[in-house]
């Protein structure tokens, strides 16, 4: 009746979750020298994107304009090709 447990692969998944690529998008973040990045908190790595969760509206919009250098620096530093940034309000600031 009941089948065993799929076992859970961090990077090609059901969710379509990249675990991997997520840690490395924060890793990125933490030690990258934008003036935002202590107002961001990274979220998940799907197919070609990432979520950036921000505070507040003047953060999003900051972190708007530096989106091409953003994914031009992640791509250099990281190897990930990333092509797009949802930037996202958190559900408390909303």
């Amino acid at each position: 009746m009941f089948s065993d447990p799929e076992k859970f692969n961090p990077e090609n998944n059901r969710l379509g979750i990249n675990f991997k690529n997520s840690e490395k998008v924060k890793k990125f973040i933490e030690n990258s020298e934008f003036v935002w990045k202590n107002n961001v908190i990274p979220g998940p790595v799907t197919k070609d994107s990432v979520v950036l969760y921000v505070d507040n509206q003047r953060v999003k919009k900051i972190v708007q304009l530096q989106t091409n250098q953003f994914l031009i620096e992640l791509e250099k530093k990281t190897n990930l090709v990333l092509k797009f940034i949802d930037v996202q309000i958190t559900n408390t600031q909303q």
